[in-house]
């Protein structure tokens, strides 16, 4: 019983597929084990029954576990992003560069994190010019107001270099929006990105 209540509370806690996996695992092998108490000698037949009710609660739960994430809603976050490269490809490496630095210095008002790199040694709360940009924020009103940051401090850079662009990039930066938009992402509970 104690090993069946633990398995329910190990539920509760699963956030990734390694983390629902291990728990299969712990229950398949409770459940070998009582299945060998059960045809082992005939002594004890009384506790024998008993255990195995107990096999059938076990695989309820293996079911409850393995299909933990189709009833368990994802995480999702709103999600501001900004790519840098093409902006680059479209205006110009300089051009780009100035927009970047407007926008980074009115982002540094707000708590975001770049969920763009996934490697544990990079400063989650810095952007850079090179890659695109996912900044995730805790609502979706602070995602907006960032885009009208973006969209304002484009519209600025090009009242201060007096950008001569051409109709063909005028056109593409309406297809992608200024290379900037808002989505709701989820967590991935497989790989760990969004």
């Amino acid at each position: 019983m104690d090993r069946i209540r633990d398995i329910e509370i190990g539920i509760k806690s699963i956030k990734t597929l390694d983390d629902r996996i291990e728990l299969e695992n712990e229950i398949e092998e409770l459940s070998t084990s009582y299945t060998l108490e059960i045809y082992g000698d005939y002594e004890g037949l009384f506790y024998k029954r008993q255990i195995g009710l107990f096999l059938d609660t076990l695989s309820e739960l293996y079911n409850k576990v393995h299909n933990i994430f189709m009833e368990r809603k994802y995480d999702s976050m709103p999600f501001v992003i900004i790519n840098w490269e093409d902006l680059k490809r479209i205006i110009g490496e300089e051009d780009a560069n100035l927009i970047f630095d407007i926008f980074n210095d009115e982002l540094d008002k707000f708590i975001f994190d770049n969920a763009y790199f996934t490697w544990p040694d990079y400063m989650y709360k810095t952007i850079d010019c090179s890659y695109e940009s996912k900044l995730k924020f805790a609502t979706m009103r602070d995602a907006k107001h960032v885009r009208k940051i973006y969209l304002d401090s484009f519209k600025d850079s090009f009242n201060v270099c007096f950008l001569n662009l051409t109709e063909d990039q005028l056109d593409e930066l309406d297809i992608y929006t200024y290379c900037i938009d808002i989505f709701t992402l989820h967590h991935c509970v497989v790989c760990g990105g969004w």
